[in-house]
């Protein structure tokens, strides 16, 4: 199928109708993206994950105190890591998730979170 998919108003008796174009729907195969969109069409509350999607648990951490403006070495001290390794988690963070900037980094935390 190359076309979006959108469903009728009339719930419960809703239809699924092929649409033209592909704006209409995340792109296949992303599940959870077609999940919160159709969540959102039914007025339903968005889901709050635990650990953001493709981070491990402790690069999750690192990306909330980014998110919550500590420096690389506030969030070093925070944890007992050393400056080197929070400068290197953050960097991993960054290149997971194909951005340039720890603002970007912060931006994302709190879209999935907030």
């Amino acid at each position: 199928m190359t076309g979006g998919v959108a469903l009728a108003q009339s719930i419960p008796d809703a239809d699924l109708v092929e649409l033209e174009g592909r704006s209409h729907l995340p792109a296949l195969g992303d599940a959870q993206a077609v999940v919160d969109e159709v969540r959102r069409f039914l007025g339903l509350p968005t889901l709050r994950r635990a650990v953001p999607t493709g981070l491990t648990a402790r690069q999750t951490e690192i990306a909330a105190l980014v998110a919550d403006g500590l420096t690389n070495r506030q969030i070093a001290e925070r944890l007992g890591i050393s400056e080197r390794s929070a400068e290197s988690h953050l960097e991993r963070i960054r290149l997971r998730l194909g951005f340039s900037s720890r603002s970007q980094v912060a931006a994302w935390y709190v879209a999935r979170t907030g």
